[in-house]
């Protein structure tokens, strides 16, 4: 009984620190929340631009809405992606 028991309590453990091991996915984009509104609006700016294009535009709507705005990878400081292309951009902003 004690046996089982304390192989119970290891895949208990196992279990509980599985997320620790999952792998991280590196997205070809950063995400700024803004705004607590009940809906949301997502904010692309072009594609060689930060996020920052939409401050104006962001702060009028965040009373309201919650903003999404993007930054792509490789402007503004955020880190470059291997193998950059349109399509990875387009699946991930489907997730």
């Amino acid at each position: 009984m004690k046996k089982a028991l304390f192989w119970l309590s290891i895949a208990y453990l196992m279990f509980q620190s599985a997320p620790v091991w999952a792998q991280t996915i590196d997205v070809p984009f950063e995400i700024k929340k803004t705004g607590t509104g009940n809906q949301s609006l997502i904010f692309i700016p072009g594609f060689a631009s930060s996020g920052d294009v939409w401050k104006a535009t962001t702060a009028h709507f965040e009373t309201e809405f919650t903003c999404y705005t993007f930054t792509m990878a490789g402007f503004a400081g955020i880190k470059p992606q291997k193998d950059p292309s349109f399509e990875k951009l387009k699946n991930y902003l489907l997730i």
